[in-house]
């Protein structure tokens, strides 16, 4: 039951945002009432709070191979595989940052996730908030369904500018 909860709450707040969903709604969709639903998660709070952590594992744990090999390309062509694969995911991650009340309840996640990342991108370039600008954008705008030239030109382009500014310092 609980993973049934987890999941048709990562698409109502996919689809709907924190906000616009409601415990209501998440037990109609799993075909329970509120209160079983509150018996697995006390809040709605902190069944976003499951559900951000859980994603945001799920998302490192698909990126981590390409973490070990140290290469920028591979690294990139592993998020763009994961942003397709996971596309519910993502957009909930990318709708839930834009919200300031969500970003106060998940600011301890969300710091922690921050400072791994970035500890991370800075194995492929002097410039980690520069790469993680440009990986959410991509990611945002292949979301949104905006048309991307081929992956690979994509992934070259990206990587040679990086690289080029890593030559730099």
């Amino acid at each position: 039951m609980k993973d049934l909860i987890f999941d048709r709450a990562l698409e109502l707040f996919s689809e709907k945002g924190f906000e616009g969903a409601s415990m209501r709604e998440l037990a109609r969709r799993v075909g329970t009432t509120p209160s079983n639903v509150y018996n697995y998660f006390p809040s709605k709070e902190e069944l976003l709070r499951e559900v951000f952590r859980t994603g945001a594992e799920q998302i490192r744990d698909s990126l981590e191979p390409g973490l070990e090999q140290r290469d920028l390309r591979g690294y990139l062509a592993a998020v763009l595989r994961t942003v397709d694969a996971n596309q519910q995911l993502w957009k909930m991650i990318h709708q839930l940052r834009m919200n300031d009340d969500v970003c106060r309840i998940l600011d301890p996640d969300f710091r922690q996730i921050l400072t791994e990342t970035l500890g991370d991108l800075e194995r492929y370039s002097t410039e980690p908030w520069l790469l993680l600008a440009i990986v959410d954008g991509i990611t945002a705008s292949r979301l949104q369904g905006v048309p991307q030239p081929r992956t690979d030109a994509l992934i070259h382009t990206v990587a040679t500018c990086l690289e080029a500014l890593d030559d730099n310092d």
